[in-house]
């Protein structure tokens, strides 16, 4: 239990730290996240579908059961995978608008978002301005001098 001072003096509000709606109703932030590890297992598929490109599973289920690494190795081999469907620009606009929906519903209020310049499986590249480009509208950018 955590005690949490009331803003009436002398009073005290226990409550449980482990509150799922106490948690999610906590701001938070996130540090230094590679915009590729957000990748969830549906959108993984549908861009493999997409853009064509083959994965060793038939399913969303059998990518999350690979979501579930137990070692470093195992958590790279499904990170590279996931990111080897990542082509177009358009991709990467859907997975960050997905990443920050899911911010939104857990009330993530500051996020410090990283891109991992790499040569794609298709021979291609998305450079960092591209991705700025397709996830940042352009009046935002403008707004910030970018």
């Amino acid at each position: 239990m955590v005690h949490v001072p009331n803003p009436c003096p002398g009073k005290v509000i226990s409550m449980s730290i482990a509150d799922p709606d106490f948690i999610k109703a906590l701001p938070k932030a996130e540090l230094h996240l590679h915009i590729e590890g957000s990748l969830e297992p549906e959108l993984m598929f549908e861009l493999s579908k997409r853009n064509n490109i083959e994965i060793p599973f038939n399913s969303v289920e059998e990518i999350r059961a690979a979501y579930k690494f137990h070692n470093l190795q195992s958590f790279l081999d499904i990170y590279y995978r996931g990111a080897s469907v990542l082509i177009h620009e358009r991709d990467f606009y859907d997975l960050t608008m997905a990443y920050l929906e899911r911010c939104r519903e857990d009330n993530v209020v500051h996020t410090e978002i990283f891109l991992i310049h790499k040569p794609t499986q298709k021979g291609g590249s998305i450079s960092a301005w591209s991705f700025v480009e397709s996830t940042v509208p352009s009046r935002m950018r403008k707004m910030n001098g970018v």
